[in-house]
């Protein structure tokens, strides 16, 4: 009895493996429409709808429904409805089933989701790069505290000249406005009177006044405002606020005895 036994499962398991080893269809000649199918079916390994294999194959789509189901019928291809169409796909063991091709898609999709997320951060990996890249280097940030430096070191050393200078009072600003509207008055009146003066040899000459300025520049020697880039027409003389002279009260008179 166990040896009838250790039989049959030998048995159960050589038809398990013959199930297991399918031979592998032979590669159909597409000579005519049944053998134009199957032999893109077969070489392409993996599923088709009807349009796309008259596309591929230029075969009538009235016969070549009708030859997919004669090949369906014999085992040859296997077919699934997937949403308003149906797949065929060959059922060699090289092939792949419409559940591998969808597993398949749905990895691709994923995929493609990674690929454009990492897209994406590469993207914002080059644009921080370049603004990194942009900036200045060790060296040269090191040379722009220098600069900087300096510039606070000579800003502290006009603040500490003013400060060593004392605080100017109102009586000697007030003072030195006067100075300064007293030599601009000065000034204003002298270029006026060269003004006419030349103007006058320009009249007597009878030439222009910038000629007469040449025909003088040529024995003698002279200076000009320009010369010395004065701004003109002069500056207005600075506003020097007067003293407000506060009103006395006036003497409260002595109140008169009243008559009687």
């Amino acid at each position: 009895s166990a040896e009838v036994g250790s039989k049959e499962k030998k048995k159960k398991k050589k038809k398990k493996d013959k199930k297991k080893k399918k031979k592998k269809q032979k590669l159909a000649e597409p000579t005519d429409a049944r053998g134009k199918l199957q032999y893109e079916l077969q070489t392409s390994c993996r599923p088709y709808g009807v349009q796309e294999l008259v596309e591929k194959t230029q075969v009538e789509k009235g016969v070549a429904t009708m030859m997919l189901g004669q090949l369906e019928s014999s085992g040859v291809i296997a077919s699934k409805p997937i949403g308003n169409q149906k797949v065929y796909w060959c059922t060699d063991s090289d092939s792949y089933t419409a559940d591998e091709i969808e597993a398949m898609e749905t990895q691709l999709e994923a995929t493609d989701a990674e690929a454009t997320k990492l897209l994406k951060q590469v993207a914002a990996k080059e644009a921080a790069t370049k603004t990194l890249l942009a900036e200045p280097l060790n060296a040269g940030l090191d040379a722009l505290l220098d600069a900087e430096r300096r510039k606070e070191e000579d800003s502290r050393a006009k603040i500490d000249g003013v400060q060593s200078r004392g605080t100017v009072t109102k009586p000697e600003m007030t003072k030195a406005h006067k100075k300064h509207n007293d030599m601009l008055a000065a000034w204003v009146k002298r270029k006026r009177a060269c003004k006419e003066l030349v103007d006058i040899l320009a009249d007597n000459m009878e030439k222009k006044p910038k000629d007469v300025l040449k025909a003088l520049d040529d024995f003698s020697s002279y200076e000009t405002d320009e010369q010395h880039d004065v701004v003109l027409p002069p500056p207005k003389p600075i506003k020097i606020e007067k003293k407000q002279q506060t009103k006395k009260p006036l003497p409260k008179k002595a109140l008169r005895p009243l008559r009687g």
